[in-house]
């Protein structure tokens, strides 16, 4: 027999039919699971740019030692610079570090104290590969034993709590996305094995009349895919429509969005298909 489309499609919405309830939990449950990936993964696009915004931020403040002598600030910018990792360093004479802080805090320390506190600095930035805790650490160690240096500055608990929780984050998705194929495959497998009991001596008079194994296997191929595309676009729908009422709440601007629509019909799809090949092969002999 040869490939007949119309054929494949009408015995898929029949077998469909024949084992409803099963058809109605798995679309429901792939619905529901990549609705969940899918909101945790839009949310890791936008946690990782949020930890990339802060890591571009990681930069040391190397306070000069005020014994120094004056000439020796353009040595230590050089040495700064020669270590591994520095992208610039920025000189914040006593005078610049003193506006800034009647800028911030909007007060003026001279008249109670009678004179400048703040001592000369640099402000030392990273390069895009060392912008990590660890990096980080490591150049700021080189930078402490350097000469005319009295104290370096760097928020590193901070950014290595941004860090975990990013890692975290991945984790859950990760653990999401094992959740989604195992109940993907196992359900579009029991809804297989229940359209097949259902259908078996049709399945016997179609062997007997010559059909091949694999157009006997079509319509339950695109049963399979059928289930998982519908529960990938409701996830599409729902991810969708989620998003944006928590954008709107809380006037939020979320990054990747788009990508994350069509991507669960894509996924459903796929994993109805797979399904159905493990279930075929298990309670379809040929």
């Amino acid at each position: 027999m040869s490939f007949n489309l119309p054929y494949i499609i009408r015995e898929g919405f029949m077998g469909l039919r024949r084992a409803r309830v099963a058809a109605f939990v798995t679309v429901t449950t792939i619905a529901v699971t990549l609705t969940l990936l899918n909101l945790f993964l839009i949310l890791t696009v936008n946690v990782r740019r949020v930890v990339r915004g802060f890591q571009n931020q990681i930069f040391f403040e190397v306070f000069i030692d005020p014994t120094a002598p004056a000439d020796s600030v353009e040595a230590l910018r050089r040495d700064i610079l020669a270590v591994p990792g520095i992208e610039k360093a920025e000189y914040i004479s006593r005078e610049a570090a003193l506006d800034r802080f009647k800028a911030e805090f909007g007060a003026d320390p001279i008249p109670l104290l009678g004179e400048n506190p703040l001592p000369a600095s640099f402000q030392v930035r990273l390069t895009p590969a060392y912008r990590s805790p660890d990096r980080a650490e490591s150049i700021l160690a080189k930078i402490g034993k350097l000469r005319s240096v009295d104290e370096v500055s760097y928020h590193g608990r901070f950014f290595r709590l941004i860090e975990e929780y990013g890692r975290t984050v991945l984790w859950v998705d990760f653990g999401l996305m094992l959740i989604v194929v195992l109940a993907t495959l196992l359900l579009v497998n029991n809804t297989m094995r229940l359209t097949l009991l259902a259908q078996r001596k049709s399945i016997q008079i179609m062997r007997l009349v010559g059909a091949t194994t694999g157009f006997i296997r079509m319509p339950y191929l695109f049963q399979g895919v059928f289930q998982g595309a519908l529960g990938g676009g409701l996830s599409a729908l729902i991810s969708f429509s989620l998003v944006q009422l928590i954008a709107w709440k809380f006037n939020l601007r979320l990054q990747g969005i788009p990508h994350f629509f069509w991507g669960p019909v894509a996924v459903g799809g796929m994993l109805g298909l797979f399904g159905s090949l493990i279930g075929l092969s298990r309670h379809m002999k040929d």
